[in-house]
C-alpha cells in the first residue's frame, strides 16, 4: 500500500497534531513533521491542524484524532504553561468517547505526574535511551494492518527509548528491538526486561490508541517503512481499519 494513497472519497480523517513542547524539543525532526503534513494534506485523505497551542485541546470537535508529534508536554502547575486539568479532562473526554490518540516518540517524554495520560499511553514513559544508532527492528504483528507492509522488520537509524514501565502486559504490541541490533551492555543497571517495545496499540474507553516510539531524526519521518506505518497508525486511531480480534485493542477501558 502506498502511504500516498488517492484521496479517499469517503470524509477526510481530521488530525489535530499538536508539536508544543516543554521539555527538549525535537526541533528539526518536528519541521520535518510539519512539512509532511502540509504534503499529506495534498496527496492523501488527511486533513492535519498543526498547532503549538493547547488551547485547542479545549475544543475538540470536529477532529478524528489528537496526534502528539514528539510533544514533550508537562502538566500545570508544575509547568506554568503546562497542561491544564481542563484541557487534560478535554483530552480525555475526547478519546474515552470514541476519538482517537496517537503518539511518536516523545510523546512518551510528557504527561509526567498525570496517571491517567501514562495509562492510556500504556503504562511507561521515558526513562533512557541508550541506543542512537542503527538497529534492526523486529515486526511482532505482521498480520495486523499497521504493519502488514514490514514484513519480518526493518533496519532504522533512530533513537531508542527504554521505558521506565513495560506497555506489553496493556497493549498489543506490533514492533520491538531485536536485542541482537545493540550492545546491551549499554543498558541501565535498573532495567531489566527480556524485551523493548517500540510500537503498540490499545483502546481507551470508547476510543482507539496508536503509539510508536520512533520519530526522533527528521530522516526517519521521510523513510517510506516508517511513514506508511505512522499513516496506518493514524488511519487505525481513526477508526478506518479493523480492530483485531483478542488483543487489547478489543478489551476496551482495559488498564484505563
Amino acid at each position: 500500500m502506498s502511504a500516498f494513497p488517492e484521496a479517499a472519497v469517503q470524509r477526510p480523517i481530521r488530525v489535530l497534531a499538536v508539536t508544543a513542547t516543554h521539555g527538549f524539543r525535537h526541533t528539526a525532526a518536528i519541521d520535518a513533521a510539519k512539512a509532511l503534513f502540509q504534503d499529506l494534506r495534498e496527496a492523501s485523505e488527511f486533513e492535519f491542524t498543526v498547532t503549538e497551542s493547547l488551547s485547542d485541546l479545549e475544543d475538540l470537535d470536529g477532529f478524528d484524532v489528537v496526534f502528539f508529534a514528539n510533544s514533550t508536554l508537562r502538566v500545570a502547575p508544575e509547568e506554568p504553561a503546562g497542561l491544564t486539568a481542563a484541557q487534560r479532562q478535554a483530552l480525555l473526554s475526547f478519546v474515552r468517547g470514541g476519538g482517537g490518540f496517537a503518539g511518536a516518540h516523545s510523546a512518551l517524554d510528557a504527561g509526567y505526574g498525570w496517571a491517567d495520560y501514562r495509562a492510556m499511553v500504556g503504562g511507561g514513559l521515558f526513562h533512557s535511551h541508550p541506543w542512537n544508532q542503527s538497529v534492526r527492528i523486529s515486526n511482532n504483528a505482521p498480520a495486523h494492518p499497521i504493519t502488514a507492509h514490514l514484513g519480518a522488520g526493518f533496519e532504522l537509524r533512530d533513537e531508542i527509548y527504554v521505558l521506565d514501565v513495560d506497555p506489553s502486559p496493556r497493549s498489543n504490541v506490533l514492533l520491538s528491538l531485536d536485542v541482537a541490533s545493540v550492545d546491551l551492555r549499554r543498558l541501565p543497571d535498573e532495567v531489566a526486561r527480556p524485551g523493548f517495545p517500540l510500537s503498540w496499540t490499545r483502546s481507551e474507553g470508547n476510543g482507539r490508541i496508536f503509539i510508536t516510539a520512533l520519530g526522533h531524526f527528521p530522516h526517519v519521518w521521510l523513510d517510506e517503512s516508517y511513514l506508511e506505518h505512522l499513516l496506518q497508525g493514524l488511519r487505525y486511531a481513526a477508526g478506518r481499519l479493523p480492530p483485531q480480534e483478542n488483543s487489547q485493542e478489543t478489551a476496551q477501558g482495559a488498564d484505563s
